[in-house]
């Protein structure tokens, strides 16, 4: 089980909605992203990582189980 399946089935158990991962630290845990910008949403049926346009292939590449997003204005 992945760490993403692993933590939807917390959010599950726990009845919450979603979380929002945006430290870089536990971003990288959780997504394998090294790149220096993003974020991600994480919802008990979704993963969505979000970043600008710099990193969006990076993200694709790194990011697996992730439904990529690119951030075009301000966070």
């Amino acid at each position: 089980m992945s760490r993403l399946s692993k933590l939807q089935e917390v959010l599950k158990n726990e009845k919450l909605d979603a979380i929002l991962v945006t430290s870089s630290y536990n971003l990288r845990y959780m997504t394998n992203f090294t790149g220096t910008t993003g974020l991600a949403v994480i919802t008990t049926e979704d993963a969505f990582f979000v970043t600008d346009f710099r990193y969006t292939q990076q993200a694709a590449d790194q990011a697996k189980g992730f439904e990529i997003r690119r951030n075009i204005g301000p966070i």
